[in-house]
């Protein structure tokens, strides 16, 4: 009886354990450009050419375990064309009646893939802002001189950039555009120089990050919320995630420094970090970030040095170095995505189960378990940007989450109990 009572014990233990431990994985995926000016994209820190001459990837994602990239392929003399790659192959070139096109950024919706960039002539002296789906362009968007970002919000399309205002002031602003219509106009006055670089739509309002007059901005919906008046030069790329509400931009500042800036930095009551710049070697050059990306507490920010060193910072630390081929470090790098997967825990025994159904759903999830107290309940898409959701009775045996206000795709609901955490997907209709 007494060996009996003793395995019970050591067995409760070992649920315990299993309750307290996730098994993740993440892979860091960076586009951009290495070795010989090739398009790249980093596994792991380890490159992937997709490119035998000049080109560059401009935005990398990953969605249902497939590799997604834009960017372009530079041919012969001022030849260059967007491309689309998937897992490394080529699936479209970019539809275009001009001599220079290229992809900026990228999004998939279910089968389709949707691209926003920039299509020019030989000069680089007439420009047209413009959103394939699948390689074809869309109509609208007709005041578009430059495009740079996308981003879907159930079946709307979001896309940010340059409009350029009439003959003869050709003024630069700032805008936004919703489904291929002018959505914002975002620069002040309407005057002067001034960029959308990224776009997300949070909780039913659009934040842009850009510059106007040289001076970064975040704005939220048509009025701004933040600036940073430190002095740039307008940059060709910036970092913004939103993730718990948290906004996040990494950029650079006068005399070459990258810095990120959360909910606006010290000016705002927010955190304002100066991205370390000690490296192993001494090179010389400006700084530069590109792209941020935020996933289970730690934050992940893209870009390098001006003279070709690619960089990795992860929360602020010393950054690793991008390498091209045979260690060489020669790259520049431009956007950051980071894939992390949470198995769910492995449920043995009536104690330790807990259920979410209906999954799929079109709104109100129930969250049933069997005498395991539950502490708190959170959802997070698959960027790892936690959802603002009602949950109402966690604490008991059947709960409620009603993510009816989300858009359709795939989340994670994150379970905290008593015995551990718990991670289940749940696909919203």
């Amino acid at each position: 009886m007494k060996h009996k009572k003793a395995f019970l014990v050591l067995f409760s233990i070992l649920l315990l354990s299993i309750g307290n431990t996730i098994s993740q994985t993440t892979d860091i995926y960076i586009g951009g450009s290495g070795s010989n000016g090739r398009a790249a994209v980093w596994k792991n820190y380890k490159p992937i050419y997709l490119t035998e001459g000049g080109g560059i990837v401009n935005s990398v994602s990953v969605n249902n375990g497939k590799v997604y990239a834009t960017g372009i392929e530079f041919n012969n003399g001022y030849d260059a064309k967007g491309k689309v790659w998937v897992d490394g192959e080529v699936v479209y070139t970019l539809a275009s009646e001009m001599e220079v096109v290229e992809g900026c950024d990228i999004a998939v919706l279910g089968n389709d893939i949707y691209v926003v960039g920039i299509e020019s002539d030989s000069w680089y002296m007439d420009f047209k802002g413009t959103v394939w789906k699948n390689g074809i362009p869309e109509e609208g968007y007709l005041e578009a001189h430059q495009l740079h970002s996308i981003f879907i919000n159930g079946n709307d399309v979001y896309a940010s950039g340059v409009m350029l205002t009439p003959y003869p002031m050709y003024e630069r602003i700032a805008a936004v555009w919703k489904n291929g219509t002018l959505l914002y106009t975002l620069t002040s006055d309407n005057k002067g120089y001034g960029c959308g670089l990224k776009v997300v739509v949070w909780n039913g309002d659009v934040y842009t990050v850009g510059y106007e007059h040289y001076i970064q901005k975040v704005w939220k919906n048509n009025v701004e919320l933040y600036n940073f008046e430190e002095g740039i030069w307008p940059p060709y790329k910036m970092g913004f995630f939103i993730s718990g509400g948290d906004i996040f931009v990494a950029s650079h500042v006068l005399w070459g420094a990258a810095k990120l800036w959360k909910n606006g930095g010290n000016k705002y009551g927010g955190t304002t970090i100066n991205l370390p710049l000690d490296l192993p070697n001494p090179y010389w050059g400006t700084y530069y970030a590109s792209s941020i990306f935020v996933i289970d507490e730690d934050i992940y920010v893209a870009g390098g040095q001006t003279d070709g060193v690619g960089m990795l910072w992860k929360n602020g630390n010393t950054p690793i170095i991008i390498s091209g081929e045979d260690d060489y470090p020669i790259s520049f790098v431009t956007s950051v995505f980071v894939e992390g997967s949470t198995n769910n825990i492995v449920e043995v025994g009536a104690e330790l189960t807990i259920c979410i159904y209906p999954n799929p759903t079109d709104g109100v999830l129930k969250i049933q378990n069997n005498n395991l107290r539950v502490n708190n309940v959170e959802i997070y898409d698959i960027y790892g940007r936690m959802q603002n959701v009602r949950v109402e009775n966690f604490h008991f045996a059947e709960g409620k989450l009603d993510i009816s206000n989300l858009s359709a795709g795939i989340y994670f609901v994150k379970i905290f109990t008593e015995a551990g955490e718990v991670v289940k997907k749940v696909l919203k209709k």
